[in-house]
């Protein structure tokens, strides 16, 4: 994630923010729960919503972290990000990239709660929804530990 924020993790929370905005307004927001505490959650993009985020709203949910970028931030933002991620994510998952699939953008479990198996329990219904409907799952990680 240090990368993604320009080597500013102080950052990380305002891209964190955005992730989980977005995430909201355009798919599905999934918890996990244990005695009433949020313990995890995941937000996954429907099939073909991506590119029908109007670019200025994405800007006003961003705006925040893009400001807090330095100018290197920003450039590395448009350029790996921008292009380069997309190209990167068509060739492994097909033509129609993220928007082809369930995307899971954001997948955060409580660092007290890692390794119990909330993640699994979280992904199993999508995995199971995108099979009966014949659709793909896709994510990035920035670590294998990740997965």
């Amino acid at each position: 994630m240090g990368a993604l924020c320009g080597g500013d993790l102080t950052i990380f929370p305002l891209l964190a923010r955005a992730m989980i905005r977005e995430g909201i307004i355009w798919g599905e927001f999934w918890t996990a729960e244990e005695d009433g505490e949020l313990v995890g959650f995941m937000t996954w993009t429907p099939p073909g919503v991506e590119p029908n985020i109007p670019k200025d709203e994405r800007a006003k949910i961003n705006a925040d972290f893009v400001e807090a970028l330095s100018e290197e931030g920003k450039a590395y933002s448009r350029t790996a990000i921008g292009e380069d991620f997309h190209n990167i994510v068509a060739q492994c998952v097909g033509e129609k990239g993220k928007d082809g699939g369930w995307w899971l953008r954001v997948a955060m479990v409580r660092p007290d709660k890692q390794g119990q198996g909330i993640a699994r329990k979280l992904f199993e219904p999508m995995r199971k929804k995108a099979a009966e409907r014949d659709e793909h799952i896709a994510c990035t990680t920035t670590t294998l530990r990740n997965v």
